[in-house]
């Protein structure tokens, strides 16, 4: 504006009313124009792009898009879960937010009624939910019920617990019968497991109790086999031991047993399967068999038990008891006599047998003893020739109680054991006559029938079977 009016003053106080005035607008107009060409020209400036000011914006644009992925990603976690995301570390949260403690008597007699107590506290500042806790009880720990609330499956050791609020405790009481000899320990192995409204994972806490077995009057074990064969006769023993220092009056004994167990005798002193006795002296040791015949399929488990406990005022204390669970079994025994590839043997030649014997069940076979029945009616063979495989014991006896001339039992022990999937081969060899005279009024024939039987460990009867029997024509050679 000062240029515009130093090029071209004003006109003087000299100069008429309407010159000055005309002379004014004149400038004023000048003026304005100059001022909206310089008003336009920074205005152009401020919006003229540079180079550096072009990548700024792009990267300012780039952080604000991943600050609204980010946001985002955030939202969605939030709207699924249902929660916050967490701000440490869980590791270090696991032993803070649930506290758990076991507590029982210390001390307790065999057959007493005990109850331990579970006490749970959130020391956390969140609810806790899924909540389950697992008990793994002593050997002989009879559950009797739980309080308040009742375990969901069938060993009574699951509980499902309600959600825990932050500074809340609660408890689970558990009661039932222990069993045991003197100064045995039981232990109880207790595990809760949950999770934290500001956590994801899923936490455990832990704890155990002991008991000591303080006193108990009575032991008893069951003996007998582990594995049993279908319609084999068994044996099971229960034996019960006085291990007071005084005499025990009105011992019983509950028997547990198969129902489909046909006894091979009654059994004695026993009603309605309890074993009754007057007296047991300190230390003294009765024992009952159970013997008898056990139908079933391969793969059942058949159950024995058996309570020992004294009759006081009618009512009968438990004080001990011993289980055993057998399963039934069907061992599969492959064995099989061969005169090799031909169905005849030669007069006045040696013929070779062999015997497979193959163990095609999961049980080890041992003590296993091999007969052959060798039937040679027409005496065709020189039994002093008789030759095997020096690793076996064996003896060639004439069979018993059998109508059939000159026939023979070939018998081979101290076979050893055989393994599961493994097999045995045992040859023998034996020379024939020359060709007799009567050759072609005479059936001349060979015929061998294979038996074996074998023991294996926690089965009491002998594992049998016999192979088919095979025949050989003696001909002369050339035939």
């Amino acid at each position: 504006m000062r240029d515009v009016f130093r090029k071209n003053p004003l006109p003087g106080p000299d100069a008429n009313q309407q010159g000055r005035d005309t002379a004014t607008e004149a400038l004023m107009e000048e003026w304005y124009k100059n001022e909206q060409e310089e008003n336009f020209a920074s205005v152009k400036g401020m919006f003229r792009p540079r180079r550096t000011g072009s990548w700024r914006a792009v990267w300012i644009a780039l952080f604000i898009f991943f600050i609204i992925v980010g946001f985002g990603v955030f939202a969605v976690y939030w709207i699924i879960e249902g929660r916050t995301i967490p701000l440490q570390d869980p590791a270090g949260a696991e032993s803070e937010i649930l506290e758990v403690a076991f507590s029982s008597p210390e001390y307790a007699d065999s057959g007493d009624t005990v109850s331990l107590t579970l006490t749970y506290t959130n020391t956390g500042k969140s609810h806790l939910t899924d909540v389950v806790a697992a008990v793994i009880y002593p050997d002989n720990f009879i559950f009797l019920e739980s309080a308040p609330i009742a375990p969901e499956n069938f060993d009574k050791n699951y509980w499902r617990i309600p959600s825990i609020p932050p500074n809340v405790s609660g408890k689970l009481e558990i009661t039932g019968q222990l069993l045991g000899v003197q100064d045995e320990v039981k232990q109880f192995d207790a595990v809760v497991m949950y999770k934290a409204a500001n956590f994801h994972s899923t936490f455990r806490a832990s704890a155990l109790q002991k008991i000591i077995i303080r006193q108990s009057v009575l032991a008893v074990e069951i003996f007998g086999p582990e594995n049993l064969i279908s319609n084999q006769e068994v044996r099971y023993v229960i034996s019960v031991l006085n291990i007071a220092g005084t005499a025990l009056k009105n011992v019983r004994v509950r028997l547990v047993y198969p129902e489909e167990l046909a006894l091979s005798f009654p059994l004695p002193d026993t009603v309605e399967k309890v074993w009754r006795t007057s007296e047991l002296l300190p230390g003294e040791k009765k024992e009952i068999a159970i013997v008898g015949v056990l139908p079933g399929k391969s793969g059942d488990l058949k159950e024995f038990k058996a309570q020992a406990g004294i009759e006081r005022d009618g009512k009968f204390v438990l004080q001990n008891q011993a289980a055993l669970v057998a399963s039934v079994i069907e061992p599969i025994i492959e064995i099989e006599a061969n005169f090799g590839s031909s169905s005849t043997v030669h007069f006045g030649e040696p013929f070779e047998t062999s015997i497979h014997i193959g163990n095609a069940s999961t049980l080890i076979l041992d003590r296993g003893i091999l007969e052959v029945t060798i039937s040679d009616p027409e005496n065709v063979i020189i039994w002093d020739t008789f030759k095997t495989d020096p690793l076996y014991r064996y003896e060639v006896v004439s069979e018993k109680n059998d109508g059939v001339k000159g026939s023979r039992i070939a018998r081979f022990s101290e076979i050893g054991i055989i393994a599961p999937a493994d097999e045995i081969y045992i040859t023998f060899s034996v020379s024939l006559i020359d060709v007799p005279y009567d050759l072609e009024t005479n059936d001349f024939y060979i015929e061998l029938t294979p038996h074996f039987q074998a023991g294996s460990e926690g089965v009491t009867a002998l594992l049998e079977v016999t192979g088919t029997r095979v025949r050989a024509d003696v001909v002369n050679v050339g035939n």
